[in-house]
């Protein structure tokens, strides 16, 4: 068979990932059959192997751009800040913005349910190992950073409020199952400001909207 020309190839593959990444993102690894990519990519099957080796391949593909989403939008913007109350203003702002990304809008919570034994779970395992070992070197960098510039006053390890802290980012995009961007929007504006008030002194600004924004030099306790 001869190959396609280049952007044709290029086009085809983004349809087949499109239509994958929404699959999955809604029922999960388990959930979705190959069969069914297919038929919503509105491809042959033999076209389907032509750009991906088997059923692994393709979901580890579309994981990847769950991970990309969330670096491109929160992580690499809380990575480029070194003012601790500006990467806060950064990481909530790409919270937001995030959540009305068209992909990340036909939802994603898929790709937090647990793949059977049927898949490559090593491969999956080791890609979101990889994307959880870089959020919580940044996150943790973070709270570093502004314990040592004296921004942050903790007692726990960072890592541990990293960790409490990514679970909130990723409940952010878990709840847009059950209602919209708006209302995960709101609840994900209360639960930042709730566990930011419950390591004692008021990071969070009393208006969630202008949570963030706030320009204080001085020290904030958590």
């Amino acid at each position: 068979m001869a190959r396609k020309p280049a952007k044709e190839q290029g086009d085809t593959l983004r349809i087949i990932i499109d239509s994958a990444f929404a699959l999955f993102g809604k029922f999960g690894y388990d959930g979705v059959s190959v069969d069914q990519i297919a038929k919503k990519s509105d491809l042959s099957k033999g076209a389907m192997y032509w750009h991906f080796k088997n059923k692994d391949d393709l979901y580890v593909a579309c994981l990847k751009e769950v991970h990309d989403i969330f670096n491109r939008y929160v992580f690499s913007a809380i990575a480029g800040e070194a003012n601790v109350s500006e990467a806060l203003a950064s990481l909530t702002d790409g919270v937001d913005t995030m959540l009305h990304d068209r992909l990340v809008m036909r939802g994603i919570a898929g790709y937090w349910l647990e793949p059977s034994g049927r898949a490559d779970k090593r491969r999956i395992d080791a890609t979101n190992k990889a994307f959880q070992d870089n959020a919580m070197t940044v996150l943790g960098s973070m709270f570093e950073r502004g314990r040592s510039t004296g921004q942050l006053a903790f007692d726990e390890n960072p890592e541990d409020i990293a960790r409490a802290l990514m679970a909130l980012i990723e409940n952010s995009v878990l709840t847009l199952r059950r209602g919209g961007a708006e209302e995960s929007r709101h609840t994900s504006q209360i639960l930042m400001k709730a566990f930011f008030r419950a390591y004692g002194k008021g990071l969070a600004p009393a208006n969630t909207e202008e949570f963030g924004s706030q320009q204080d030099s001085g020290r904030i306790a958590v």
